[in-house]
């Protein structure tokens, strides 16, 4: 019942994309999240790997995202970023099909309202896969410093992408390249670390200086 009612969800997904239609493949991905959620590396079985194949040769990451700050798309790029994190367990043994997934969800990483989903989504994907993820460390240069250097990044999410960034370094067999990639990111923690922390120290009540406590944290645990 389960694998049937997945490959009738797929199908209607696809139609909806063929028919321009992405309200029904909205609500199609949405459910499909709620039952990937029930598999494992433990329990996935072939046809539903082959599934997850099926959709994805599509392209359809590539074609919503030129319009990935465009409202009417809101929902669609959300819940295809969901869908994403609920297949954590296809990537270790699909590697290939990870270019067109990180490059999906590091070009949400730059709008504000898709930072927390797609953090989350990396940083799955980073945890199981990074031995197969060095060639992805210039992204993760671009979107850390946007990361470590804005305000308005919630600490959640700067702690995601770091951490995940970390994860890469660790399966970077090269022992040069690895050390070269964490003296860049070790001195800009460490440099934005001490500015923030001087500008605390010189705030003096001055509630427009950049001396969010939750920031300094996650900065300074960072670069330890």
């Amino acid at each position: 019942m389960k694998t049937s009612l997945i490959e009738n969800l797929i199908d209607r997904f696809l139609t909806g994309l063929q028919n321009n239609q992405l309200t029904d493949s909205e609500a199609s991905l949405y459910l499909l999240n709620a039952l990937m959620a029930n598999f494992n590396e433990t329990n996935v079985t072939q046809f539903l790997v082959s599934n997850v194949k099926k959709l994805l040769d599509t392209d359809f990451l590539s074609a919503i995202l030129p319009n990935v700050d465009q409202p009417q798309f809101q929902y669609f790029i959300q819940t295809s970023i969901q869908f994403l994190s609920s297949i954590d367990w296809f990537y270790k043994s699909n590697t290939e099909y990870l270019p067109k997934i990180l490059h999906f969800l590091f070009s949400c990483m730059f709008q504000s309202k898709y930072q927390l989903s797609s953090s989350k989504a990396i940083a799955l994907i980073c945890d199981d896969c990074r031995s197969d993820l060095d060639q992805f460390l210039p992204n993760f240069e671009e979107v850390i410093n946007e990361m470590v250097n804005s305000v308005e990044v919630e600490p959640l999410i700067r702690e995601r992408i770091i951490n995940s960034y970390a994860s890469i370094i660790q399966g970077v067999k090269d022992p040069f390249i690895q050390g070269e990639n964490l003296i860049k990111i070790l001195n800009l923690i460490d440099g934005k670390a001490y500015q923030v922390v001087a500008e605390l120290n010189n705030a003096n009540g001055n509630s427009g200086s950049d001396t969010n406590p939750d920031r300094i944290t996650t900065l300074v645990n960072k670069s330890q």
